[in-house]
């Protein structure tokens, strides 16, 4: 799901007995173009907060 990027952070928070939130940090060589693409694949698949 994140190509070639490397994960610099993760963390998770337990939301409830069958949810969880998960945060990942990765590391991006080209910019906010290359952010934007990989937060809209991302979209396709889960629920995704942008912080900008």
């Amino acid at each position: 799901m994140l190509d070639n990027h490397v994960m610099t952070k993760f963390n998770y928070r337990f939301e409830s007995d069958t949810q969880a939130r998960i945060f990942v940090g990765v590391a991006l060589n080209e910019g906010l173009s290359e952010k934007k693409a990989l937060l809209n694949k991302l979209s396709k698949s889960f629920d995704v907060f942008r912080h900008e």
